[in-house]
């Protein structure tokens, strides 16, 4: 992927008005499905999955 593909997504929802604020804000303050479509129209898809962490394996301290 690209550097500057995700600066420039945000760029152009800030331009269009679909991303909107006063003051600082963070980016979790601003809806995502905008920027993550727009990603998909500039040719970088992204995607979710849901997964299970795995179980870490039992410590063997103390043994020896």
């Amino acid at each position: 992927m690209q550097t500057a593909v995700n600066p420039v997504v945000a760029l152009e929802l800030i331009d269009s008005g679909a991303w909107s604020g006063a003051g600082v804000l963070g980016p979790e303050t601003l809806p995502p499905r905008p920027f993550l479509d727009l990603l998909a129209d500039y040719g970088s898809p992204w995607a979710a999955r849901s997964a299970r962490p795995q179980a870490e394996p039992r410590s063997r301290r103390g043994s020896g």
